[in-house]
């Protein structure tokens, strides 16, 4: 047991999150079929080449790192599958492109969300969400790169507020258009995409304010937007150098 614990202590974020989401692209295949091994395989090989490419360009020596893999895996678990497969190809080019050039002085945009919204508004793609397939799968992911990563506050705060909103909507308004219980794609962007590190704010207090934040922007945007989760969460990016001045 101690052997396993002091394993586990040393695994990086990001093999852990790669295998979490490893995880759940077996488990997708088992409920969808072979039709999601294209989009996955593709969408993972594309962006793993190119951002290894582009790092040997920029630094003439190979560096392996898993980012790519994790942002292959979201595009192929949150694209749908019925696309044809040039689609997590343009996702995964377009994910990697703006990792390497949209920066300010940081990489600014969540590599994933950003190629599955260009090609979503360029090629009119559909999104399936396939790898957020259930509840009890998403929190058990969750509690395991969380223990370690330490960023449940983050989730949190972000969940919470975006309840309270909808309560406060459906009282006043109606039933909220993105209810929160049913709505298992906002738990698995709460909990694996909104707290990437790169594009999170770097100080407690200011990931907690940025939760608040993120919530009410991806709210609002869900009452006219059909995709407000994954838009909503690039506008959030933009204001992360904002939130980084809290202490």
């Amino acid at each position: 047991m101690v052997d396993l614990k002091r394993g586990f202590n040393r695994i990086g974020i990001y093999p852990l999150m790669a295998f979490i989401l490893a995880a759940y692209f077996v488990i997708s295949f088992f409920r969808y079929g072979v039709s999601i091994i294209p989009q996955v395989l593709i969408a993972v090989a594309t962006a793993f080449v190119l951002d290894h490419l582009i790092i040997y360009a920029e630094e003439k020596r190979f560096r392996l790192h898993t980012s790519p893999i994790i942002s292959g895996l979201f595009i192929g678990l949150i694209l749908d599958p019925s696309n044809l497969l040039y689609i997590p190809l343009a996702a995964a080019v377009f994910a990697i492109l703006s990792k390497h050039v949209l920066r300010f002085g940081k990489q600014i945009f969540n590599p994933a969300t950003f190629g599955i919204i260009l090609v979503y508004f360029i090629f009119g793609a559909e999104i399936g969400w396939v790898g957020a397939f259930s509840i009890i799968a998403i929190a058990l992911g969750s509690i395991l790169l969380h223990v370690k990563f330490k960023r449940f506050h983050l989730v949190l705060s972000f969940l919470i507020t975006f309840f309270i909103i909808s309560l406060v909507y459906s009282v006043f308004w109606g039933n909220a258009s993105t209810a929160l219980f049913l709505n298992y794609p906002l738990y698995f962007m709460a909990s694996f995409m909104l707290v990437e590190p790169k594009t999170s704010p770097i100080s407690r207090n200011a990931r907690i304010y940025y939760g608040f934040f993120a919530a009410i922007v991806i709210f609002l945007g869900g009452i006219v937007f059909p995709e407000a989760i994954l838009l909503g969460l690039l506008i959030s990016n933009l204001f992360v150098p904002l939130f980084n001045r809290i202490k």
